[in-house]
C-alpha cells in the first residue's frame, strides 16, 4: 500500500480508551490489531482527560510514528490531521501514554482511519 494513491472511505473509529485508570506517572500502552488496510488520520482525545496525559509512544507496525524522544502532551496532537503509515491487515497500531496528573485517571480517545473503497 506504501506510495500509491488509493480511493479511500472512512473506516471505522479505533477506540484507545483504557478499561482502568492509569495511576500518577504510570504509563499504559493501547494496542489494536487492524483486520483491513487502515490508514489513522486522526487521534481524538477526550478534552477532560487530554491535559492530565502525555503521548510517550504512538506506533504503526515496527516504526514509531514520534518525531523526537520527548513526550508530546495529549491536547496538542489531539484534533489534528496525522499523516501516519497505512497499516495492513495483522499489523498493530499502538499508543502508549504516561498519566502526568497526580490522580488516577482513564485515558478517553479515538483514532480516525481511512480504508481503501471496497472493504
Amino acid at each position: 500500500m506504501s506510495g500509491e494513491k488509493m480511493e479511500t472511505k472512512s473506516g471505522e473509529d479505533i477506540d484507545l480508551n483504557t478499561q482502568f485508570e492509569a495511576g500518577p506517572g504510570e504509563e499504559v500502552e493501547i494496542s489494536y490489531s487492524v483486520q483491513i488496510p487502515t490508514k489513522i488520520t486522526r487521534i481524538l482525545v477526550n478534552s477532560e482527560c487530554s491535559r492530565y496525559f502525555v503521548f510517550t509512544g504512538i506506533r504503526c507496525g515496527v516504526n514509531s510514528q514520534m518525531e523526537g524522544p520527548d513526550p508530546v502532551p495529549a491536547f496538542v496532537l489531539s484534533h489534528q490531521r496525522i499523516n501516519f503509515e497505512a497499516l495492513s491487515p495483522g499489523q498493530i497500531f499502538a499508543v502508549r501514554v504516561k498519566n502526568v496528573s497526580g490522580s488516577p485517571r482513564k485515558f478517553l480517545g479515538k483514532a480516525e482511519t481511512l480504508i481503501p473503497k471496497g472493504w
